[in-house]
């Protein structure tokens, strides 16, 4: 049986999340802090407006935006449990494997060229990837 989960997100992270889940994931929803969007769909699956959320039977929402932290707080604040908010970083479990062979295979391929290594620190937010033949700041993050 696979997990019930809402993306929090329906932006160029939510593609990245939505590409590399598990085909046993099932979206219940997508939820976005922009009214704009709301009441329209994304992949047959309606988006929603944050407030929604407490009506729904989930498992987990994955935070699928920038703003991790204050994403993380407003879900607090409406009342969901800590536990029930995965940040990109934290889903590995139901994340497909194409994507960390891809992060070892291009860190394998590029160690000789790494100026500088930051590791271990709490506060990090991002980490470095390739895109398009270059490296930029990602969506990734590290605690």
């Amino acid at each position: 049986m696979g997990y019930h989960i809402i993306i929090f997100g329906v932006g160029a992270v939510a593609n990245k999340v939505e590409a590399n889940l598990l085909p046993t994931v099932n979206i219940v929803a997508y939820v976005d802090n922009d009214k704009t969007k709301w009441g329209q769909t994304r992949s047959n699956t309606i988006i929603l407006s944050p407030d929604s959320i407490t009506n729904l039977n989930y498992d987990y929402i994955i935070i699928a935006n920038r703003y991790i932290r204050e994403i993380e707080s407003q879900l607090l604040v409406l009342g969901i449990s800590k536990e029930k908010i995965i940040k990109p970083w934290k889903f590995i479990g139901i994340y497909s494997e194409k994507l960390l062979k891809k992060r070892i295979s291009y860190f394998r391929e590029s160690i000789n060229n790494v100026n500088t290594l930051i590791s271990g620190l709490s506060y990090i937010d991002y980490a470095i990837i390739p895109e398009n033949d270059a490296i930029l700041v990602s969506w990734t993050h590290f605690s």
